[in-house]
């Protein structure tokens, strides 16, 4: 008897758009369609909530025209000294609120609005 597991069970079951420069095929992603065309007139089109998942490179394009309402950044603390940093190359500073922080596991979520 398989354990149930809400997160990867309503992330299969949700309509999902990938975008990559690579790939020609998402079929192994359950609900999955490729984006055809740009990023930022695919998400303006949307009525609809975006949720980026791993990808700094998609949630600081969104950002930079102004397409991002709420960050939820899920931060594991450590020591790295390098790597890409979400507000990276954001031409003014963001002006976030803090709403939300939760403990998950060693991590928290936090959930930040922009408006």
């Amino acid at each position: 008897m398989r354990a149930r597991c809400e997160f990867p069970d309503r992330l299969n079951a949700a309509r999902k758009l990938a975008a990559s420069r690579t790939l020609g095929d998402v079929s192994a992603w359950q609900n999955s369609s490729l984006l055809q065309g740009d990023l930022v007139d695919e998400a303006q089109r949307h009525e609809r909530d975006l949720i980026v998942i791993g990808s700094v490179g998609i949630a600081q394009a969104l950002g930079r025209r102004d397409l991002a309402d709420e960050y939820r950044p899920l931060v594991f603390p450590s020591v790295v000294g390098e790597g890409r940093r979400l507000f990276d190359d954001v031409p003014a500073p963001a002006d976030l609120r803090l709403v939300s922080a939760t403990r998950i596991g060693s991590g928290v979520l936090s959930t930040y609005r922009t408006r």
